[in-house]
């Protein structure tokens, strides 16, 4: 979404992004909205392969199974963290009047 000052509204915001964390008034009739999103991205890589056989049967008094199996596999994981940081103002029509964000990876 593109926040437009003096056209984005109030309502055009809550449904893209929800509800903001923090509400305040500033002044006669302007509200700020603060989001603070904090989001953790996990990623698995592996590699390696594996090769297995299971025989078996079964009837009457006798039944069976035999198994042969082998294999290797290396995996890694990664965390990072992302933060995000929106502040918009609103005017007393409920238009956007001036915003600031700050984004973080680590």
């Amino acid at each position: 979404m593109t926040l437009v000052p003096g056209q984005t509204t109030q309502l055009q915001i809550l449904e893209t992004f929800g509800a903001p964390n923090v509400t305040t008034i500033e002044g006669p009739n302007r509200e700020v909205w603060i989001y603070d999103r904090h989001a953790t991205v996990t990623s698995a890589s592996g590699s390696g392969f594996s090769i297995g056989m299971l025989l078996g049967g079964a009837g009457g008094d006798g039944g069976g199974a035999a198994g042969v199996g082998f294999g290797s596999r290396k995996s890694r994981a990664e965390q990072s963290s992302r933060s995000m940081t929106i502040i918009i103002k609103f005017d007393e029509n409920k238009r956007v009047v001036d915003f600031r964000s700050r984004a973080s990876s680590f």
